[in-house]
């Protein structure tokens, strides 16, 4: 009966955490960006971090060329990809030793999907994302290459209310 008392506990807890998406996103050159939070999902929060959580944020960046985009994207350090329209959260960074731009082809119409990770440090915090991707001037990606970045490109913005 404890057991599941706690539970509906749990449940009604992550109830409280809402994630509203507020705007569509706008395609920006040859990315469509799009973010959403799903507070009924067992990883979400992950984790209590100070006064705040961590908060997966998962993204969809869809090529809406009609050529496929190749860019690297970063192994370990996925968080210089990305950067956020508010200074109320920040992005969840790793540490790593080999940290190395993994090419990525992205076909006319197809997404590169994934998620990053916020720490919330307030009750309620709206955002918008922007993603930024490296290549070489001449678009591709190869040893010994200048490696530019590019963008960002913006999502739509989402809120995110945090429980009590």
């Amino acid at each position: 009966m404890r057991i599941v008392s706690w539970m509906l506990i749990g449940i009604s807890l992550l109830a409280l955490l809402a994630c509203e998406d507020a705007t569509p996103p706008g395609p920006t050159g040859p990315w469509q960006v799009t973010v959403s939070c799903d507070p009924l999902d067992a990883q979400a929060p992950t984790a209590r971090s100070g006064n705040g959580f961590i908060m997966p944020i998962e993204f969809d960046v869809k090529n809406v060329t009609d050529q496929p985009q190749a860019f690297g994207y970063p192994s370990c350090s996925y968080h210089d990809s990305w950067t956020l329209d508010t200074t109320d959260c920040e992005l969840e960074a790793q540490s790593c030793r080999r940290n190395v731009l993994e090419r990525v082809v992205v076909e006319p119409g197809k997404s590169f999907v994934g998620h990053i990770s916020v720490k919330l440090d307030k009750k309620t915090v709206g955002l918008r994302v922007g993603f930024q991707s490296f290549t070489a001037p001449d678009g591709t990606l190869g040893p010994n290459q200048q490696i530019v970045q590019l963008g960002p490109y913006w999502s739509n913005r989402i809120t995110v209310t945090l429980p009590d």
